[in-house]
């Protein structure tokens, strides 16, 4: 049996799964600007990278893959990095520094990128910003762990519900 997992659904499990869980949806209108945000500053590299990860819990061994679409990758000056770009509206800037880190640190791990950078542009002033981090292997692997613990867990309570 393929375990697959992605940084998009890691995200959501480790900071949105409260608002789905009480069945928030973010709106069509906001999803598109942002995706249109994306396509304007050129964040919107196509390519799927993907890479297995050993997750072992109570004695037991599963191989997952890890899969993720990179904002944007560039090398510059012979430096790779990996670019997220998150736009801020509501929340609070230091929150979406935070969730953009953690998935930039992600993709990072993906692609093999000592480097990520984070983009984060702030609709209401049009000023963009941006963040230089380095990978950070410990975190990457951490919170993978806890989005493949997410997602069995939630797998095991819709089991029970049915």
């Amino acid at each position: 049996m393929k375990y697959k997992i992605s940084v998009g659904e890691i995200i959501k499990y480790l900071y949105y799964l409260d608002k789905e869980l009480s069945g928030f949806r973010v709106p069509e209108k906001i999803l598109r600007e942002g995706h249109w945000y994306h396509q304007r500053f050129g964040f919107n590299q196509p390519e799927i990278f993907q890479r297995y990860f050993k997750y072992c819990d109570k004695g037991n061994t599963e191989w997952w893959i890890v899969r993720g679409c990179p904002d944007r990758i560039e090398i510059e000056e012979g430096v790779l990095f990996v670019d997220e770009f998150k736009t801020v509206r509501s929340r609070p800037k230091s929150e979406m520094l935070e969730i953009g880190s953690t998935q930039g640190n992600l993709y990072a791990w993906l692609v093999g990128s000592e480097l990520y950078r984070v983009y984060l542009y702030n609709i209401r002033t049009e000023e963009m910003e941006k963040y230089i981090f380095e990978f950070d292997k410990k975190k990457a692997k951490k919170d993978i762990r806890k989005g493949i613990k997410t997602k069995k867990r939630l797998k095991r309570f819709r089991e029970r519900l049915r």
